[in-house]
This record gives structure tokens, sequence and C-alpha cells, in this order.
């Protein structure tokens, strides 16, 4: 009686099939810079200087491990991104920058939360749409402003201009004019247009608010 061959796959000729595949995909992956398993091209806008010996994203070329993590090293992309940009890891042991509020509260936000890649040459590398930015962290919450004073949803440069690493507090004043022009006018005679001295965007006063500085002091 002839025995069944219950090795499938697993035969000698199965075997060398796998790794003729394998070495072909390997091949090709490396004749293509890794394009073959990249999500997509890289920012290739340019800075004013050069970080980790390049000014752009879009010159690590095919280099995956220049950010990308092997499951069992103990580095994390998050590593990889400071290594070039060390302002960064500066910036999130001081409380009082951007990165360092945002890293208070969220240590867990990973930099691809705000910063995605793969997504073309000419692609923002920031976006922070859909309020996904912890603006809270910075001081100032949203809750109050959803919407602008002609009904629209408020866009970061609404408020921030073309950088939104800067906030003129000009700005304010501005929008609550088209509110009300006569309070605001006042309102700026009165206490100044340092709106963030006393405003929090939850509270009428924020936590801040120095009571003392107006005719009624509370000593």
């Amino acid at each position: 009686m002839q025995k069944n061959n219950r090795l499938g796959c697993l035969t000698g000729s199965g075997i060398l099939a796998a790794l003729v595949t394998a070495l072909v995909i390997v091949g090709v992956a490396l004749a293509q810079g890794n394009t073959l398993f990249s999500a997509g091209a890289l920012n290739a806008q340019t800075g004013e200087e050069a970080l980790g010996g390049v000014t752009s994203h879009a010159q690590i070329g095919g280099d995956c491990k220049a950010c990308h993590t092997a499951p069992w090293s103990a580095d994390t992309m998050a590593d990889r991104c400071q290594r070039c940009h060390a302002d960064i890891a500066i910036q999130r042991t001081d409380t009082t920058s951007l990165h360092g509020a945002i890293y208070e509260t969220g240590a867990d936000l990973s930099c691809r939360a705000c910063h995605p890649e793969h997504r073309g040459p000419d692609a923002p590398l920031t976006v922070m749409s859909g309020g996904a930015f912890p603006h809270e962290t910075l001081g100032f919450s949203l809750a109050a402003h959803q919407r602008s004073a002609r009904g629209d949803p408020f866009l970061c440069q609404d408020c921030h201009g073309e950088d939104i690493t800067t906030f003129d507090p000009a700005t304010c004043e501005t929008c609550h004019r088209e509110m009300d022009a006569a309070f605001t006018q006042a309102h700026v005679l009165w206490v100044g247009n340092d709106c963030l001295a006393c405003h929090d965007g939850v509270d009428t006063y924020g936590a801040a608010f120095d009571h003392n500085r107006l005719d009624f002091a509370l000593v």
C-alpha cells in the first residue's frame, strides 16, 4: 500500500520555491531602496539647517531604520526623532515650552500624532485638525471657542496665523469687536489687551487673575 505524503508544501521543492520567492522579494526591495515596503513618499520640505546630516526627511531615502525601530529594540520612534531634533528633546524637559507642556500631561502622545509622515513630498508636517491638539495643557482651553463670531469652526490659523507657536493677543480683540465692539473697546481701555493674563478659556476670570490690578484690591 502506498503511503500518503502529508508534508504538503514542506517538501523539498516547496521549501526551495519559498526561499527563491523570499530572495526575489528582498532583491527587489533592495533595488528599489525599500520603497516596496514604504507607506508613501517622505516629506521633501527643507529646514534652515541640517539635522542629523539632512535638511529634509526625503533625504533619508530608503534608510527605514533611521526612524523605525525593531519590535525587540529598546528604542522608540520618538527616540529616533529626537536624535535629529535635539531641541525638542530639551523642550520636553521644560514644562514652560510648547512640547514640554504637552509631554507633561500627555506623555503617551507620539510624535506622529501631530507630525504624520509618508504622505508625499509637499504634505504639511504638522497636522492638528479636528481638535487633536491638547490646547488646555498650555493654559487656555478651547471649550468656549469652538466657533468664531461668524459661526464657522475655528481653525488653528485663525488665532495663530502661519506659525502655530506664536500668538498675538490683538487677535482676541479683533474677533471680539465683531461680537460686541462697544464692550470690547471699553474693556481693553480698562484692563488692557493682555487677555491671557485673566482668561483661560473656561472661567470668566482665569486662575491667575490678579484682582489687585483693579480699583478694588483683595488685600
